[in-house]
């Protein structure tokens, strides 16, 4: 368990203003309000197929950077803290993520339940566990508290990409755009 004042708490705290607490600067923050339509919103008509994982995510949606997001989570938590059982295709299935998503309640929700899972890892460790090393979900070692600070960046990271696209999103619907290229 944590100390109380040590560098898990910091890390504790820093990973709930990432994901959740900060309004302005979190990743749930900037997913208020989310709907369908946002979340499958394509800035540009035609999007480069990125090779992530043996997959094709399309990854300049906000879906599919959630479903980017809560994979991570998952992934790390499992080698780095359990027992490095999870590919990418399993945890998939761990997130309950097997039907297509329409919508974003699904999606927040498997988001959700890997941050918890990340979060409690955490939350169990003392400080002195943060700097025993630990397996990356392609085999490297580094200290534990590599990961829960890769993750925390992560959310950051792909929160702004997810706020900047919204804010895209709205822009083309006020001024009543057409994309080029756009069906």
């Amino acid at each position: 368990m944590g100390t109380g004042t040590g560098r898990v708490e910091l890390l504790l705290a820093m990973m709930d203003d990432a994901y959740e607490r900060s309004r302005w600067h979190s990743l749930k923050g900037g997913l208020r309000g989310l709907t369908a339509e946002e979340m499958h919103y394509k800035p540009v008509a035609r999007t480069l197929d990125v090779k992530e994982h043996g997959r094709a995510p399309y990854l300049s949606t906000i879906g599919r950077k959630l479903v980017h997001v809560a994979l991570c989570k998952v992934m790390y938590q499992n080698h780095a803290f359990g027992g490095r059982t999870l590919d990418w295709g399993k945890a998939w299935g761990t997130l309950n993520l097997t039907e297509a998503i329409t919508g974003p309640r699904k999606l927040v929700a498997a988001l959700d339940r890997a941050q918890a899972k990340l979060r409690d890892t955490l939350a169990n460790l003392a400080d002195r566990d943060l700097d025993r090393k630990v397996y990356t979900n392609w085999g490297e070692k580094v200290p534990g508290w590599w990961v829960f600070n890769s993750m925390i960046q992560h959310d950051l990271y792909h929160g702004a990409q997810i706020r900047t696209l919204r804010a895209m999103y709205k822009i083309e619907r006020l001024h009543g755009r057409k994309r080029r290229g756009a069906a």
